[in-house]
């Protein structure tokens, strides 16, 4: 909001400086010829599109700071899985806060991401939803933790997986 409310007033004071001194230059001087020979349409359309190709350039910087942030989301999601011995430690306090941030990070990524992720992001819940539950599972029945590694370490495999598709694709936009 803040960064609109930024941008809003840039413009706004680039148009009333450019109006400003077209009107001086038509105005006080008097001789529309002196000011590059241009009447008053032609500077009101180079004022028009100055403000068009701003906005534009503006919101194009946007989606590109947008994208970088999912990407480092993604990478620190794919990193907090890839250390394997803290997910799949015996012990429930070491794996629990990993796990819990990659549960949050994939939170804020569904809630943020660009309309056409939707999909992919609740295929990527979906899938941690599935290591969670074998996580638990493991936790349940501390004798089954061996038995579920493999199942879990697939788990973490598609997870990344989909989470190297998801860069990707974004790189391809």
């Amino acid at each position: 909001m803040r960064k609109r409310c930024r941008t809003s007033i840039f413009t706004i004071i680039i148009v009333a400086i450019g109006l400003v001194w077209s009107a001086y230059n038509i105005f006080v001087i008097g001789d529309c010829k002196t000011f590059f020979g241009a009447n008053l349409f032609q500077i009101l359309t180079i004022m028009v599109a100055i403000v068009i190709s701003f906005y534009i350039s503006q919101r194009i910087t946007d989606r590109r700071r947008k994208a970088d942030v999912i990407e480092k989301m993604l990478y620190i999601i794919q990193d907090r899985l890839s250390n394997k011995d803290i997910i799949l430690s015996s012990k429930r306090e070491v794996s629990l806060p990993a796990l819990r941030e990659v549960e949050n990070n994939l939170k804020y990524l569904t809630e943020h991401c660009f309309s056409g992720q939707k999909d992919d992001f609740k295929i990527l819940n979906d899938k941690f939803e599935v290591l969670r539950g074998l996580f638990d599972e493991s936790f349940m029945q501390e004798s089954r933790l061996n038995e579920l590694k493999p199942k879990m370490v697939s788990a973490i495999s598609v997870i990344n997986s989909k989470c190297n598709e998801i860069i990707l694709k974004m790189n391809d936009d």
